[in-house]
């Protein structure tokens, strides 16, 4: 997200030196008409903490006078903010053709000879006081909020253009999100053409421009200023994934431009008067196209909170569980601010954090269920689990049908029942907790409600589990801290309750289990359509490849994609994903592998759904699945239009609906490995049936057609 308050300071150097105690800036001072603006620059290096290092990189151009940059700016003395002249200069390092970024030179921490700050104290000197020299700053201003002491009517330290200092003196893009001890902030504020530095005119008619930005910041970003490379070496390596396969994968990557219209287009299809208008709305793209403890696997250390020995799921002896009434979320002051506006109407995206340490982002079923449940699956010849997305109720009036759901799938645990039988584990498929993601609400919309659930629980997140508010915390943060934990611990956001944070390595991941791998990825926090960045695009092409021998040789009898966004919907309120489709249906094509069935939530309804295409000359049916029926909102005038409802629509060669339920449910999904292996999905309703399926789907997998 562009940084606020980001624009251009020109005016008189009056005096320059060290900032007081160690403090790794240099200080310039600059008069700007009546103005004096305090400017901080980074000029050393902090020592490396955890696996972002902070160490500083710089280069010095003396050679700028003629340059477009020089040429572009001129002494107004003043500081203008670029929302207040957009014509006004910006800088961009990577896209302004100023600097090679390859020539930057680090600094190491305690340096004995510091040539960065050496060459600014001297350059410095020479501005000083000089009437025939300015100097012209790129950064942004502070403070900026309102520090006003109680009852005075002037703020001490603004000044009169609202601002008294000057920084952010320094690249402003590629900083990476990366799950870990040390996530980076900053990543929030990545964005393109608002980069810092300062350039000096001298008395000579030299121009001397400085500029630093930080190592661990990438040299290579997308639109939105957010590293290329995904700082997974699998993924990042030209052998594992070659650059003509990297060029066609990411050939569809869209600008800020075409996501930016995507409003328009779902605002239209909104109007469609039918299910064929419903999935007209979503295009077409081409075809072809008891608890269980074990031990966990390290990957992130977020959450805080008492440390756990093993895993814990079912919470018969709670530790502390303080069973308080009920919180409400009220965030309408929020839903229509410019700043929620950007992410849920305007299409931008939130930055996706990458895995902890780069690690490949695949997680085994045994490492958190231990061997000899992995083996009793194994003999069976058949793996149980559930599935289901938008659980969060973030209103009292909703949090009985997300009770009900929840007490439903824990009757699946029915003493009396057989041990095959029994699911596994819960896939969530997205918006955990409503509106924000706020961890504050993961005790009263996932913890309490699931605390009797005696297995483990792995999730992808939805838009509301990314998505922030102004006031809010950084994007993903509740979710991180809930799901991708370095180790089991009981975290204080639970409230007590005994269930265990999950030590997932990424908010996208596979999960590899017995008979099935689940491969799933984040859509982002866009209110209609699904998004998938770079790294995922990767991610999926490089798990299709890694897991397409394993499905053909027989030692896995199913591959299954989960994403919260819906890649194939008739739902008028949440249409298609047609540019995430494609992306998928891209990697499909450079796998030439194909899974066997996608789950999706957000629209919250159920709907089985079918897609036709052929692979190696053979019709493949491919059932898609939308469970976004957990517990939040079920309305049938926000999804729906009545004509939807009445008709099944298997009229259509490649995109099929089989059904339509609305109401409360979730998934039980059967993979079982035999002379053929099925694919078995049901939806349960805590309000139809007494509790018995009301939709069966039954694909064999062998064939790749329903039964």
């Amino acid at each position: 997200m562009p940084l606020k308050n980001y624009g251009l300071l020109t005016g008189t150097l009056v005096d320059h030196g060290p900032q007081h105690g160690g403090n790794p800036h240099y200080l310039l001072v600059v008069q700007a008409g009546a103005i004096r603006y305090h400017v901080a620059l980074n000029v050393t290096s902090t020592t490396p903490r955890g696996d972002d290092p902070s160490r500083l990189q710089f280069q010095v151009r003396d050679d700028l006078a003629g340059s477009k940059l020089a040429k572009s700016i001129t002494n107004h003395g003043n500081f203008v903010l670029r929302d207040q002249d957009a014509s006004h200069p910006s800088l961009d390092y990577i896209r302004d053709g100023v600097l090679n970024m390859a020539k930057f030179t680090l600094l190491q921490p305690r340096q004995s000879r510091n040539p960065f700050l050496s060459q600014l104290a001297a350059t410095a000197a020479k501005a000083k006081g000089n009437a025939k020299a300015f100097v012209a700053v790129f950064g942004t201003g502070y403070p900026d909020q309102d520090d006003r002491p109680a009852g005075r009517s002037q703020n001490p330290l603004r000044a009169a253009a609202g601002f008294s200092g000057i920084d952010n003196v320094h690249m402003n893009q590629g900083n990476r999100y990366r799950i870990g001890h040390h996530t980076n902030p900053t990543s929030k504020e990545n964005g393109i053409h608002q980069d810092g530095a300062v350039v000096f005119f001298l008395a000579d008619k030299s121009v001397v421009g400085f500029f630093a930005k930080f190592e661990s910041q990438a040299s290579e970003t997308d639109d939105f200023g957010n590293p290329k490379q995904t700082g997974i070496t699998e993924l990042d390596s030209l052998k594992a994934i070659p650059q003509k396969t990297r060029n066609k994968l990411l050939q569809n990557r869209p600008s800020a431009k075409t996501l930016l219209s995507a409003p328009k287009a779902a605002k239209a299809s909104a109007k469609g008067k039918s299910a064929k208008a419903g999935k007209k709305s979503g295009g077409s793209a081409p075809a072809a196209a008891g608890g269980v403890t074990g031990a966990a696997t390290p990957v992130s250390g977020t959450s805080g909170g008492q440390e756990a020995v093993g895993m814990t799921f079912a919470d018969a002896q709670p530790i502390s569980d303080p069973n308080r009434p009920f919180k409400p979320d009220d965030d309408s002051q929020y839903r229509n601010s410019q700043f929620v506006n950007n992410f849920a109407e305007l299409g931008t995206p939130e930055p996706v954090p990458s895995s902890r340490n780069g690690v490949y982002p695949v997680m085994k079923l045994q490492d958190v269920i231990g061997s000899s449940a992995v083996a009793a699956i194994k003999a069976s010849k058949k793996i149980v689990f559930h599935s289901v997305g938008d659980t969060g109720a973030p209103v009292q009036s909703q949090y009985a049908e997300e009770e009900s759901v929840a007490d439903l799938m824990v009757k699946d645990f029915a003493a009396g029942l057989p041990a095959a039988s029994l699911p596994s584990f819960f896939f969530h498929l997205g918006d955990v907790v409503y509106y924000y993601g706020e961890q504050e609400y993961y005790y009263d919309q996932f913890y309490h409600p699931y605390k009797d659930y005696p297995r483990p629980i792995f999730a992808i997140p939805g838009n509301h589990d990314g998505i922030t508010h102004p006031d809010g915390p950084v994007s993903l943060e509740g979710f991180i801290s809930a799901f991708c934990d370095d180790k089991p611990r009981y975290w204080q956001e639970a409230g007590g309750i005994k269930r265990t944070t999950m030590t997932q390595p990424g908010v996208f991941f596979t999960l590899d289990a017995p008979l099935v791998s689940i491969i799933g990825l984040y859509s982002n926090c866009d209110e209609y359509y699904g998004y998938l960045d770079d790294q995922q695009k990767l991610f999926l092409l490089s798990e299709l490849k890694r897991l397409k021998p394993l499905r053909q040789n027989g030692d896995i009898a199913a591959v299954l994609l989960a994403v919260h966004h819906c890649p194939m919907s008739f739902s008028v309120g949440k249409p298609a994903s047609v540019t995430m489709r494609a992306d998928i249906d891209l990697a499909c094509q450079q796998a030439d592998f194909y899974p066997d069935a996608v789950f999706s939530g957000h629209a919250h309804i159920y709907q089985r759904m079918s897609r036709q295409i052929t692979v190696d000359g053979e019709a493949w049916q491919i059932p898609h699945f939308i469970a976004g029926s957990g517990g939040y909102a079920n309305k049938a005038s926000q999804e729906v239009n009545k004509n939807d409802m009445k008709t099944m629509d298997v009229s259509d060669p490649e995109f099929r609906l089989h059904n339509f339920k609305m109401g409360y449910g979730y998934l039980l999904v059967t993979v079982a490995q035999g002379s053929p292996s099925t694919l078995r999905v049901e939806f349960h309703n805590p309000d139809a049936n007494n509790g018995m399926p009301d939709d069966v789907c039954v694909l064999n997998l062998d064939t790749h057609q329903f039964m």
